[in-house]
């Protein structure tokens, strides 16, 4: 009896110190942005010309900070404050290990091959995103680049400091990532110009969303993404996708008002967040979307 006891208790001790490092690191770890996706050539890069190899050795040359984590992804900032480097949260789209190797019966085991597909359709939606953004709307997303595949053009480590101090080497070569140039979070540009009463920045701000969002319908893609809030901002005077993970083809045979039905909801969640903080910007937002014709 002692000894189960004594077993529980180790077993408890263990959970309660993994839970509170998970909880301080954010659940950051090394493995968690190891990519378990298989090589597929639908992932495949133009080869760095040398200008994109010795821009990315000098922006790789120092250490990136821990600065947040997304619903996809891990964020690090460099030590300059100038960019930022993401990860997938690649543990969001496999299976439990335990249950990857547990033997199951016939329905279970074609319930886990259901759940195995849908968590790889998911984080596959994520990295074909990504490659849209970069070969066709780098600019709407300020990316310096991005990796699926492995890359041997790239050399040695990233220094990774966590959100508790230790440092981590990310082995560049076979890391998927994401380097874009550092944004301000719309939320937050709306939050500081209505602070100070200064009401113009922030309608112009809704006014370059929904004309960004035109743009990108011109060129043939549309953004599944309600999270406006964080996952689009400024950088370098521009609206941008903070997070370029949610991107599509627009069907050929999109019904007239496609766009306008796309920037509805997109901006529903929006909507709802001026109506309660800031009112008056609501009627700037419903202006511009009453302008689509699309």
């Amino acid at each position: 009896m002692k000894k189960i006891f004594l077993f529980i208790l180790s077993a408890l001790v263990v959970w309660v110190g993994v839970s509170a490092i998970f909880h301080v690191t954010e659940g950051f770890f090394p493995w968690n942005i190891r990519s378990h996706v298989s090589i597929d050539s639908r992932w495949d890069m133009p080869p760095l010309s040398e200008e994109k190899e010795k821009q990315l050795n000098e922006i790789f040359n120092q250490k990136f900070y821990y600065l947040a984590k997304g619903h996809q992804a891990y964020v690090f900032v460099s030590e300059d404050d100038k960019w930022v480097v993401k990860f997938p949260k690649f543990q969001r789209y496999r299976l439990n290990p335990l249950l990857e190797i547990l033997p199951l019966p016939g329905f279970l085991a074609k319930s886990r091959e259901r759940k195995r597909k849908h968590k790889f359709k998911e984080v596959a939606w994520i990295l074909d995103s990504w490659k849209i953004a970069y070969e066709e709307l780098p600019e709407m997303a300020s990316l310096i680049y991005v990796q699926i595949n492995p890359c041997h053009q790239l050399k040695g480590e990233l220094t990774l400091i966590d959100k508790i101090g230790f440092e981590h080497q990310i082995t560049l070569s076979n890391a998927t990532l994401l380097v874009q140039r550092k944004a301000e979070v719309f939320d937050h540009y709306i939050k500081r110009h209505c602070k100070a009463k200064d009401y113009e920045p922030a309608k112009k701000a809704i006014k370059d969303l929904v004309a960004l969002a035109k743009t990108e319908y011109a060129m043939g893609f549309v953004e599944h993404d309600q999270h406006i809030d964080r996952n689009m901002g400024y950088s370098q005077g521009k609206m941008i996708h903070i997070d370029p993970a949610r991107f599509i083809k627009v069907p050929p045979t999109s019904e007239e008002g496609y766009l306008k039905k796309q920037v509805l909801f997109k901006t529903e969640r929006l909507r709802i967040w001026l109506k309660i903080r800031y009112p008056e910007l609501v009627d700037t937002l419903d202006k511009e979307i009453a302008k689509l014709e699309l």
